[in-house]
């Protein structure tokens, strides 16, 4: 076996293995070790976009393994889908590239002959890939009598009950039913936006250490499909028209079906950000305020919906070009 193909082996099994102990270290008690959970995928796509697909889906064997010895079957398939499967998804599109023309192909053609799968029809392949997961989420919860909402407030119900004893019942009923109408679509938006944020720290970097296998998407020239928006409208007019589960699914469907637009927003965000301040400071401020206060994300996401169709990012372009001539 070649030294180089060895040593990428050892890499991707190491990096499987600490992205299982990462998904674990919510086992641990240690404080704060969830945010290592969050970064549990960041080692399967780390090596991924470093070495290639093949490696992605060896980490994610050994991720699965190491999870199964430790914290049981259940861990381990939780992970399988929501870390590994979707990382790898992410690894495959990512690095989905097609010659600019005949000698692109060439041996020895830079990261720059070749054109590469667009970010946008990355992101909404994730998207759809949540959307399968709460489909498939509310056949099974079809079987639990009252449907996903029931199943939903009796495991909140359970979880605050056993994690928040000392608190007064009417206070732990009113918290569960502030969460309730948008728990499962809240649930997924974090995930897929917490899976953009590895991929983007693991791109970063490789970029850092010259072993990137591509260059970094420009978010500012993400682009969405125009079916977007018509499959949000039509969750939107069954949320009003439906009743029951029906209702509340759709609701959650159009959250979840949003999220995309979240993305293009922060495209619009950079573009202004470019035109105002040549440091890269008041970008970081940005995703610091984002980050604590949370409530902004849905005023990007209205931003992207307000790009898609007057074209915010191209005007600003303009603009900026014609003030630099």
């Amino acid at each position: 076996m070649p030294a180089s193909l060895s040593r990428d082996n050892l890499v991707a099994l190491g990096g499987g293995v600490l992205s299982g102990a990462f998904y674990l270290s919510v086992l641990s008690g240690i404080p704060n070790a969830f945010i290592l959970a969050y970064l549990a995928q960041f080692p399967l796509i780390f090596v991924g976009l470093g070495i290639g697909v093949w490696a992605s889906v060896l980490a994610g064997l050994a991720a699965v393994v190491f999870i199964t010895s430790i914290g049981g079957a259940f861990d381990a398939m939780s992970f399988a889908l929501f870390g590994v499967a979707p990382s790898i998804l992410l690894t495959k599109l990512a690095l989905l590239a097609r010659p600019h023309d005949s000698q692109g192909s060439e041996t020895g053609a830079s990261e720059d002959d070749f054109e590469w799968y667009p970010p946008g029809a990355t992101i909404m392949w994730l998207t759809g890939f949540g959307v399968l997961i709460f489909i498939a989420t509310l056949i099974v919860a079809s079987g639990h009598g009252e449907g996903l909402e029931a199943m939903i407030r009796e495991e909140l119900t359970l979880t605050m009950g056993r994690f928040l004893p000392g608190y007064d019942e009417n206070l732990r009923q009113s918290a569960i039913e502030t969460v309730m109408p948008f728990f499962p679509s809240a649930f997924l938006v974090f995930w897929l936006v917490m899976m953009v944020v590895n991929a983007a720290l693991a791109q970063w970097a490789l970029v850092r250490w010259n072993r990137n296998l591509r260059p970094t998407p420009d978010i500012t020239q993400l682009e969405l499909p125009n079916i977007l928006p018509m499959a949000i409208a039509a969750m939107g007019i069954t949320t009003i028209l439906g009743e029951g589960g029906t209702a509340y699914a759709a609701r959650n469907l159009v959250v979840i079906l949003s999220t995309p637009y979240f993305f293009l927003g922060l495209g619009v965000v950079h573009v202004l950000i470019r035109r105002v301040a040549s440091s890269v400071l008041p970008l970081v401020l940005f995703y610091i305020f984002l980050l604590f206060l949370g409530w902004p994300i849905v005023m990007v996401a209205g931003l992207g919906f307000i790009d898609h169709w007057m074209g915010l990012r191209q005007n600003l372009n303009v603009q900026g070009n014609s003030e630099e001539g």
